[in-house]
């Protein structure tokens, strides 16, 4: 038996939980435990998972929250119940590849990483096969810390991860979501920042995962171009940087407060990257705040000379937030300034 925890959140996944959890019961490598949290289900989900867990070759522990918490807290708050030093995240529907959790172990211990993630087969709602997402992986490769595109994410369902990650902040301060500001950080997008900020990642080129594609899910793949990534971008408008803003000044301080707590000299490099997006990200602002379009132009080519598109292993925003301001920015026949918070 292994040192993996495998953490489930459900709810009223009964159509489809049955297939996921054989698939995970099929590893080559055998977790330690199963981690079910049921964020309130109103169908069959609990019956079948009390079915597995009677013949699973592992122990299969259940949780009923009595609120819901949705989607995002209940993976925080189970996986903060795992024994395992080692913690995979699994959705209700999805279909793992045997060999996905030795794989992926492997790698974190080849590499001398603290989280493993991998490319993913797509799939319908019936199990077919009907594509793939790498994400943006193409070849096997290990990433620093401090150089993973600072809003990126990897799938929840593809990481394999050090538990201690969750020790080095607090979790009811992580901040607002950049998908809905009006929410917390999301529990992948959570695990990524702390790994790639003070970790190291390998991203696996092997597709260990059937990821279903159905309506009823909460989010799916995105498997759209850099142009229409940029025509969903400019329809949003200037609050999504706006919401950037919020989130890099928000980072910067928490960072901040415990680098001054601690001294810990992680602290202070991660504080220190926190601090140049937050300036970098204010550079972006003023592409918003200038009135003329002669104006933003200008402001544009400064951020250009200024390196604030470098890519982010150069300590830049890289070059697709360049696209953005351009036709957000630049191109866009009005612009609804980003108002400054006070004293900034």
């Amino acid at each position: 038996m292994s040192d993996i925890s495998v953490v489930m959140g459900t709810y009223n996944g009964a159509r489809y939980v049955r297939e996921q959890l054989e698939s995970i019961g099929r590893q080559t490598v055998t977790p330690c435990e199963l981690i079910v949290a049921d964020d309130g289900s109103r169908d069959e989900t609990l019956e079948i998972v009390a079915q597995f867990g009677r013949d699973a070759p592992f122990p299969v522990r259940v949780g009923v929250n009595p609120t819901s918490l949705g989607f995002s807290e209940n993976f925080l708050r189970a996986t903060r119940r795992a024994a395992g030093a080692y913690v995979a995240f699994a959705d209700q529907d999805d279909r793992w590849a045997p060999r996905k959790l030795e794989l992926t172990r492997a790698a974190i211990d080849e590499h001398g990483a603290d989280l493993c993630t991998h490319q993913v087969n797509l799939m319908d709602a019936t199990g077919q096969l009907i594509g793939h997402d790498d994400q943006t992986i193409t070849r096997t490769q290990l990433l620093p810390p401090g150089v993973g595109d600072p809003w990126g994410k990897f799938f929840g369902f593809t990481m394999l991860f050090r538990r201690t990650l969750l020790d080095l902040l607090p979790e009811d301060r992580r901040g607002p979501d950049l998908f809905d500001p009006q929410t917390l950080l999301s529990h992948d997008r959570w695990v990524y920042f702390l790994a790639s900020n003070f970790g190291r990642i390998c991203m696996l080129d092997e597709r260990l995962a059937d990821y279903r594609q159905h309506p009823a899910q909460l989010y799916g793949a995105r498997r759209d171009s850099l142009g229409q990534r940029v025509r969903v971008k400019l329809a949003e408008g200037p609050d999504r940087l706006q919401a950037m803003v919020v989130m890099t000044r928000q980072r910067s301080e928490l960072l901040a407060g415990f680098e001054a707590a601690g001294g810990d000299a992680r602290f202070r490099a991660v504080a220190g990257r926190y601090r140049r997006l937050a300036e970098l990200t204010e550079m972006r602002n003023d592409v918003f705040q200038a009135r003329r379009r002669s104006a933003r132009a200008a402001v544009l080519a400064r951020n250009i000379r200024a390196g604030v598109y470098r890519s982010p292993r150069r300590g830049g925003l890289g070059p697709e937030r360049m696209v953005e301001d351009l036709v957000m920015g630049v191109r866009a026949s009005t612009v609804v300034p980003v108002d400054r918070e006070p004293g900034s």
